[in-house]
């Protein structure tokens, strides 16, 4: 009674997921349907945008058409101004005779001057409108540009609301198939529990016996001090023989009064530049063949500090061992 109550869930879960699959398909359509109007609002963007560069470009040519008139006025003053520096000059010569012409000229020149001065300040302009019609045309572009990504993206996001509408259709009918299918595996799924619970009790069982076995075989120290393996004594003591005094590393700026121990003096210190970080005991050797001035250092934050009591002694002919020697 209990696996049909739970088979009846299951079928209802499915059909519970049916519906929410064909919710998920409406919400799908729903957003292809925006996407579609974000399209269509991307590309009227767009063809402002095209009609704003269009207009700026048409600026732009005019601002240039201005700029080539002022440059030809300007080229007309300067060969006028010329023209006029010429009959100054031959007035010059006569001015004597023809002080009042002179005095004629040099007015004309001065208007020229000024004409001139006129001409190159609308030529400056125009070419200052002209940029300002790039810097326009250049906007209009990038406006077009802009609308160009959000149709695209729009286009993507319309394709993606199609592909989810469909998933959505294909997961209400897998929906329903599993529905159908759960109704045909509740007979085996009972039959599988029977089974299992019989294995389980098997498992528990051989468990229970494993586990008694490897407590009793686990080593351990008896109250005799040596090693045991269930019932079984090893004969094997769990602590060893008190070993003899060993050697040890003092770092002092004091030579010990105790050893033989290593000693390494701390009182004068030296940079290094260690070959790994740590610390170590490094040879410094001076240099390539220098070999019998080798001392022994201890490198130690960065800092090498001299062992006091050790010797370098090199190798022998034919080998590639070399010892230290500590000296109590």
């Amino acid at each position: 009674e209990q696996t049909r109550a739970a088979a009846e869930d299951l079928r209802e879960q499915s059909e519970q997921g049916r519906d929410e699959a064909e919710i998920a398909r409406a919400a799908a359509e729903q957003e292809r349907s925006e996407a579609e109007a974000v399209r269509e609002q991307g590309e009227e963007t767009r063809v402002d945008a095209e009609s704003g560069r269009a207009e700026a470009e048409k600026m732009r040519s005019s601002a240039e058409e201005e700029r080539k008139t002022s440059e030809s006025d300007r080229v007309a003053a300067e060969a006028q101004r010329e023209k006029t520096e010429t009959a100054r000059a031959a007035a010059e010569e006569k001015r004597t005779a023809a002080e009042q012409d002179r005095a004629v000229a040099e007015g004309k020149r001065e208007v020229a001057e000024t004409q001139r001065a006129t001409d190159e300040s609308k030529r400056v302009a125009a070419e200052e409108k002209r940029a300002e019609a790039e810097i326009l045309r250049a906007q209009s572009e990038l406006t077009r540009q802009l609308a160009e990504d959000q149709r695209s993206a729009a286009e993507t996001a319309r394709l993606t609301s199609e592909a989810e509408r469909a998933a959505a259709e294909q997961m209400r009918a897998y929906s329903e198939g599993e529905r159908s299918a759960a109704e045909s595996a509740r007979s085996e799924a009972e039959r599988q529990r029977d089974a299992a619970e019989q294995a389980r009790a098997v498992a528990e069982g051989k468990r229970e016996v494993a586990e008694e076995k490897r407590i009793y075989n686990m080593p351990h120290i008896d109250s005799n001090g040596n090693w045991w393996i269930g019932d079984t004594d090893t004969k094997v003591p769990a602590q060893g023989p008190q070993g003899e005094p060993g050697t040890g590393v003092v770092l002092s700026d004091q030579r010990p009064t105790k050893g033989p121990v290593l000693w390494i003096d701390t009182s004068g210190m030296q940079p290094v530049q260690p070959s790994e970080e740590g610390t170590a005991i490094v040879l410094d050797l001076g240099g390539e063949e220098d070999v019998e001035g080798a001392e022994v250092v201890f490198n130690l934050e960065g800092k090498a500090r001299p062992v006091k009591n050790a010797e370098f002694e090199p190798a022998e002919p034919g080998s590639d061992i070399a010892k230290i020697n500590i000296s109590k």
